[in-house]
């Protein structure tokens, strides 16, 4: 619940891209989200589980059938919903969870790190705090 809570303090908190906001939609099948422009317009359908906030590079989080991608305001993937979770997108990356660890994707979707690790932070000034295991899951040298 705590982790919950301070996901959505941070989400409230990052600037929006003007112009596009979630909005859900009940629907036969459950609740689904799209996207209102600021004329209460639907100017995304809602085909999503889950919808965030535009950022500021005009890409949004959207999840569906449980698994997390990136739009951008035409609705078209730029990083396809094949990830567990994905943090928003700091100093142009984000992390994001698969089924192996934590990744650092860019914002055209290409995986930056080697390889998974146990933990990735979002990027601040230039460097991200990760975690390597005493087993050694992470690169050898240290570097993502």
């Amino acid at each position: 619940l705590e982790w919950n809570i301070r996901q959505m303090l941070e989400l409230m908190n990052m600037p929006r891209a003007a112009g596009l906001f979630p909005a859900s939609l009940k629907t036969v099948g459950g609740m689904k989200w799209g996207y209102i422009d600021s004329s209460g317009r639907m100017a995304i359908l809602p085909l999503y589980d889950d919808a965030r906030d535009f950022q500021q590079n005009g890409l949004a989080i959207v999840s569906e059938n449980g698994s997390y991608g990136v739009i951008d305001t035409s609705a078209n993937y730029v990083v396809k919903p094949v990830y567990d979770s994905i943090s928003p997108f700091s100093e142009d990356r984000a992390a994001v969870i698969d089924s192996q660890g934590f990744r650092l994707i860019d914002e055209t979707g290409t995986v930056l790190t080697k390889r998974a690790y146990p933990f990735i932070a979002d990027m601040q000034d230039g460097r991200a705090v990760f975690y390597v295991t005493e087993g050694g899951s992470g690169d050898a040298d240290g570097s993502i």
